[in-house]
């Protein structure tokens, strides 16, 4: 993966693969643990996307959406909340797998620029990770998320971000610079300024109510040299049981996240 800074687009720009849904497909191939998780309904393991849709919808406020659904988990734990959830994706292959190992969700096939919805047809709408995608910039997605929220319902949007150690290697000449007039070929995403996203989604009708930086640890070690990242890539990769290391992770995370964190999670009311 090779990354710069382009100052026209004010943006972190990754080079790595192209965002096709084909390469989705690729990405998101379905384990069999997937297919068991998502065969049941419940027992569902309350995560964090239920878990803050709770803190401003409940189950009667109506439908909740998520454009960029990939692997069907998030439509699950919202489902097995209680909530009627609906997943959206354009990666064919992969919805096709969801409707099979669990017809019991509603995922469809789509895209998130061109909604099969009415207006004003969900209460909720989350996004995680997709408006980085899109090299020429997400105003498509954006007016169709306005044009399918309820008046008074929310957006859940998250992104990879500037932080704060970002901008300060952004500052001091850290990154590479370079700025192209067409979308370079394999281009993946961006970690966009999150306070051009606040204003734009202000600009359309939404008001702001909270945002949340995340993932401090892979922020921080990536911003390291590679030198100094082993150690840390080691940390974030691991996948024992051991109560120790795991609740280190959980800390070093937690406490590195407003300043270094990969990604952040904003919430908008719309008017």
């Amino acid at each position: 993966m090779r990354r710069y800074y382009d100052p026209n687009k004010k943006a972190l720009v990754y080079i790595q693969s192209s965002a096709t849904p084909e390469m989705w497909d690729t990405h998101w191939s379905i384990t069999d643990e997937d297919k068991a998780r998502l065969a049941l309904i419940p027992p569902q393991k309350l995560n964090f996307v239920a878990s803050i849709t709770r803190r401003y919808l409940t189950p009667e406020d109506g439908l909740i959406l998520e454009g960029g659904c990939g692997t069907g988990n998030h439509v699950a734990a919202l489902t097995s909340a209680g909530y009627q959830a609906l997943g959206i994706d354009f990666a064919p292959q992969t919805v096709a797998m969801l409707n099979k190992v669990a017809p019991h969700l509603d995922i469809r096939l789509g895209d998130v620029r061109s909604l099969p919805l009415s207006d004003q047809s969900v209460a909720g709408y989350w996004s995680l990770g997709v408006i980085e995608h899109f090299y020429s910039g997400y105003d498509s997605i954006s007016h169709e998320m306005r044009r399918v929220i309820k008046s008074g319902g929310y957006l859940f949007l998250t992104h990879p971000y500037m932080s704060p150690l970002r901008k300060l290697k952004r500052l001091l000449r850290l990154f590479d610079y370079e700025s192209s007039p067409s979308e370079p070929s394999d281009f993946y995403q961006f970690a966009l300024d999150h306070q051009q996203t606040i204003m734009n989604f202000c600009q359309l009708g939404f008001s702001l109510c909270e945002v949340c930086p995340s993932a401090g640890l892979k922020g921080f070690k990536d911003e390291l040299p590679s030198f100094f990242k082993s150690p840390l890539q080691k940390l974030y990769d691991y996948s024992g049981k051991s109560i120790l290391v795991r609740g280190l992770r959980y800390i070093l995370d937690k406490v590195l996240s407003p300043l270094c964190g990969h990604s952040c999670l904003i919430v908008f009311r719309r008017h």
